[in-house]
Parts: C-alpha cells; structure tokens; sequence
C-alpha cells in the first residue's frame, strides 16, 4: 500500500500532463461544426466518422459547417475565414481541404476549396455536386445534404479533371492541359463560310439570271427627248466579326449560381469555390 500511495503522485502528475495532448486531439479530429444545431448528434458523429475514413485516401481534409450568424461577412468570405482561422489542411496549415457550408442565416449553401481540392473542384464540377445535395437541402434533409457532399467529395478528390472538348479560357487559372475534341470538318467557321459565300453565289446567279431574262423595258424603249440614268449597286463584301464575352469574377464575394473561380480571402490565402441559395 506504502508503495501504490508513493506512486499515486507520479500516476495523477502523468494524467494531468497529458490532458492537453488528449484534447488537442479531440479537436485535431473534429469536422463537423454544426453551430446551427441541424444535426442530431449522432449524425454529427457519423459524418465525423465519414470525413475521417475518407481523408487519407483523398490526401484532403474534408469538414462540414452549420451557421445561425455569419458574423456580418458575406457566406463565401466567412467560410474562407473559418478555414484560414483554424489553419486546415491535411498536408500542411491552410494545405489541402474543404468546407461544405450551410448557412441558415442567409439560406445559401456554399463550398470552399484549398490546395488540392481547389485544383481538382473545376465550376463544372462544384455545379454537379450542388445539383446532387439540393433536392436533400430543400426538404431540409441535412444529414442526406452533408453525406452527399461527402460522396462527391471523395468521387472528385480521386480523379483528375478532365477537359476534354472545353474551353480552357473557362478555367484560366487551372493548371491542367486541355484535350481539344477533334471536330468535323464542315463544324470550322471558315468551312461554314465558304460554303454560305458558294451557295450565296450560286443563288444571286439564278436570280440575276432569272431576273435579265424578264427585262422587257430599257432605254431604248423610250424616246430621244427622254434621259434614263442607268444605276448599278454592286455587292462588294461582307465582314463578320465575332468575340468572346468574359464573365468577371470578384475577388471577394461569390455567385449564387454556382462558381469555381479562385480568389484571395481576407487572410491572404488562396481559395476556389461555389454556392447558391436555397
């Protein structure tokens, strides 16, 4: 007993010393923040559990939030703060990660993306995984929402985008190489030009034609005293000139339509992303 009362002292000394480490853990592997109180709490420990089994394959940490109060910020600038905030990334601090924002105070669903996830979530692909939880977030399904999320989180994260038969002035600052789809030939501007120029031709000529063949009156029909000044209005040509529209992306704020622009948050860090209401 002498023994086991001289070693209690180190025993509590060791637990004690090794409380912050325990705690810092349980933060370190905390990704849902559920502050609006969507979630039961054993839904926030499923897709806890989820975002966890799925990062190391994904090389990406992958969180869920849930807000009453955006603190006055617009939704896109808040979860990009958050992010900076606490550092994420599964590589490194403010590394590769994502956030899947449900913002009840302004009714707008909004991702964030960093690193990795920033890269691989081209607009194409935030719009399809907006599609996919929509239905879910209308009918106020939130677990349905987040795991959705989730399921195309880790469906896009393991596969490099491609783009095939795009525009890469779409995504320019995407640092992939493009594909270009090979097109028919007749699908070329200038093919589709030379043919209208040929068959615009053909038809001004069997008008023309058409039309000498009628003429019954000239100068000549009338008599000397009379003057008829003949007027010939010859076709020359005809430019066509085409350009492309830009669409202006704000460094700062986001779209409610869908988005994957890539932008500076307020702590000068780099972020993609997309969102819309509902």
């Amino acid at each position: 007993m002498r023994k086991i009362g001289k070693m209690l002292p180190v025993l509590l000394l060791f637990i004690f010393l090794s409380l912050p480490n325990i705690v810092f853990a349980n933060e370190d592997t905390r990704r849902v923040f559920d502050y609006a109180d969507l979630l039961t709490e054993e839904e926030e420990e499923k897709l806890n559990e989820l975002c966890l089994e799925k990062e190391d394959a994904l090389e990406t940490e992958l969180y869920i939030l849930t807000t009453l109060d955006t603190e006055g910020k617009k939704t896109v600038n808040y979860v990009d703060d958050f992010g900076d905030n606490h550092a994420f990334g599964y590589d490194k601090e403010y590394g590769n990660y994502m956030i899947l924002c449900i913002d009840m105070q302004n009714r707008i669903v909004w991702l964030s993306t960093s690193g990795k996830a920033e890269e691989y979530f081209t607009e194409a692909r935030i719009d399809t995984l907006l599609d996919n939880l929509y239905p879910a977030l209308k009918a106020e399904r939130y677990y349905d929402t987040c795991y959705s999320y989730l399921q195309s989180g880790e469906e896009y994260l393991s596969e490099e985008p491609s783009y095939t038969g795009s525009d890469p002035g779409n995504y320019p600052e995407t640092m992939f190489e493009y594909d270009e789809e090979e097109k028919p030939f007749y699908k070329y501007w200038y093919v589709r030009l030379l043919i209208a120029t040929v068959a615009g031709a053909i038809v001004v000529s069997i008008m023309s034609y058409r039309a000498s063949s009628r003429i019954t009156v000239n100068a000549r029909t009338y008599s000397n005293n009379m003057r008829i000044n003949q007027h010939t209005d010859a076709f020359i040509r005809r430019t066509t000139s085409s350009r492309r529209i830009e669409t202006n992306t704000s460094s700062s704020g986001g779209s409610s339509s869908g988005g994957g622009g890539h932008h500076t948050s307020s702590g000068g860090h780099s972020h993609g992303g997309g969102g819309r209401s509902f």
